[in-house]
């Protein structure tokens, strides 16, 4: 959210620079988007939004979080191959990569699940 709360001031400073805030602002809006899709998928109002347009952006989501996710899982296989899994169990960010999954596997079966409605 482009906050650097608990960064030193040196910390802080290299994260302000006009592309990075530009980069932020584009996730947020990126972030504000995939909500409102998910939203869209289970609401009522969500089917009478123009389907093609709806599917379309559904399908991009997946994507890049299918993207994401095959990322993460080739650098946990770099990470067994150099020797470096012990790091990767006791990293707190692998607990974020789980809750990543599990959101990304909702979203595709929430996704699935709005399309198989839309045909009935």
């Amino acid at each position: 959210m482009g906050f650097y709360i608990g960064l030193d001031a040196e910390a802080a400073k290299a994260f302000q620079t006009t592309w990075k805030l530009v980069f932020d602002v584009v996730i947020v809006g990126v972030c504000v988007l995939g909500v409102l899709l998910a939203l869209a998928f289970v609401q009522p109002w969500g089917r009478r939004l123009p389907q093609r347009g709806v599917n379309f952006v559904g399908w991009c989501a997946v994507g890049l979080l299918l993207l994401r996710s095959v990322g993460s899982v080739v650098q946990m296989i770099y990470f067994v191959i150099t020797g470096r899994s012990a790091q990767i169990l006791h990293d707190p960010m692998a607990l974020w990569e789980l809750w990543f999954y599990l959101g990304a596997a909702l979203f595709f079966v929430s996704f699935q699940q709005f399309k198989r409605n839309i045909r009935s």
